[in-house]
């Protein structure tokens, strides 16, 4: 998906003068990677059980592949049918703002033919954000506030503290319930939330750090100059990881290369011990190891 199928599906869009919206989430892949590839990565949040640190996925891919706009479906779920206020959907907005969103989509307005009654067609798990319910009314209060957010979020550049890296082999070599297909949901977090960087993250956060989760392609791509770590548009003083198990190798060789890197990495409780799969296991294993000695 990431080198293969996502690519062409950007190109042709490009070609044919589309922009492409990509909700990565759900997939077994790494979504950093994955949301990055498009144009305006999109996340969502389901009902009340929504965690910022995980829409942070989207807005993450976003700065560090130097994404204008990060977009999320807004209004799945929140409540059952015309019972949501604009109030509900104005705090979701506030959590999207907070993590990163700048470009929010009503979910949403369901075609219904003219001669079906009120309320009409509804989809299943819609705020209905449409001219049916009767807080459209008062809608466009809520608009100007969205306006006013999104015209200021989107004309900065970020700027936040931390690259926190994202130790994804470690979870794919102990996937819990299904190691063949680990789906890593908005929902079901607990690919996030149970393993050391959804720790890492909520402490981050809780201190007041800002940071972008970073990926090994991201992070292998990623330059120093000037004395600081360099992405396509973010720029950042240090990169840390999480407690993790293995590291690639080619990842590691990258940051390593930065002058005086023990001031600009920092590592939880310890450094990686070793390389993730079986790729080319023995001689990354053997330099991998060599290199954490010095």
């Amino acid at each position: 998906m990431i080198e293969e199928s996502l690519p062409l599906w950007v190109k042709w869009s490009h070609r044919s003068g589309f922009l492409t919206r990509n909700e990565a989430h759900g997939s077994p892949g790494n979504l950093l990677d994955l949301y990055g590839l498009a144009d305006i990565p999109e996340t969502e949040m389901f009902r009340l059980d929504r965690n910022k640190l995980i829409s942070k996925f989207a807005s993450s891919a976003a700065h560090v592949a130097g994404r204008k706009l990060v977009g999320c479906e807004t209004g799945t779920w929140l409540k059952e049918h015309f019972t949501e206020t604009l109030a509900d959907m104005k705090y979701l907005l506030d959590d999207l703002f907070v993590s990163g969103v700048n470009h929010v989509l009503y979910h949403g307005t369901c075609y219904s033919p003219d001669e079906a009654p009120w309320p009409g067609w509804l989809f299943y798990a819609s705020y209905e954000m449409n001219p049916r319910n009767s807080v459209w009314h008062d809608a466009p209060a809520l608009n100007a506030y969205v306006a006013r957010c999104q015209s200021v979020l989107q004309s900065g550049t970020p700027d936040n503290d931390i690259l926190l890296y994202w130790p994804i082999h470690d979870f794919w070599q102990n996937a819990p319930a299904n190691p063949r297909l680990p789906h890593l949901t908005v929902h079901a977090r607990g690919w996030f939330e149970a393993q050391p960087v959804g720790r890492a993250a909520g402490e981050l956060w809780e201190r007041g750090f800002t940071f972008d989760y970073i990926s090994d392609r991201q992070l292998a791509g990623a330059r120093f100059s000037r004395g600081k770590i360099r992405v396509p548009v973010a720029t950042t003083a240090w990169w840390s990881c999480p407690p993790a198990r293995t590291c690639l190798w080619r990842q590691w060789k990258n940051c390593w290369r930065w002058p005086k890197p023990a001031a600009r990495s920092s590592f939880e409780n310890r450094p990686p011990q070793d390389v993730p799969g079986w790729s080319e296991l023995e001689s990354a294993a053997r330099r991998f190891k060599k290199s954490l000695a010095r």
